[in-house]
């Protein structure tokens, strides 16, 4: 995990990013996404690339992300599993 503590590498840290030709370029820019800090508070912090007492590792916000889309696709899983099965019955009537 990252040993620095800046926004940069913030759970909470949002980057900013802006398309140029087709792709998606990350900006040197962002903002704090932790609602348990103020507007002005976070937006201070990340221009002067500051980290907060609320500082945990980006990685974690990564994690994150990974377990709800793994959990969405064994939903849709579920869901289409049901729906062939359901295809095949109407097929055997």
């Amino acid at each position: 995990m990252s040993e620095e503590r800046n926004c940069e590498n913030y759970r909470y840290f949002k980057a900013h990013y802006c398309e140029y030709g087709g792709r998606y370029i990350k900006m040197a820019r962002g903002h704090c996404i932790n609602s348990k800090l103020s507007y002005s508070s976070s937006s201070s912090r990340v221009e002067k690339n500051v980290a907060c007492d609320m500082w945990e590792p980006y990685e974690l916000q990564v994690l994150e992300e990974k377990e709800k889309i793994e959990n969405v696709l064994r939903k849709m899983q579920k869901s289409l599993s049901q729906i062939q099965q359901i295809l095949e019955q109407e097929n055997r009537d």
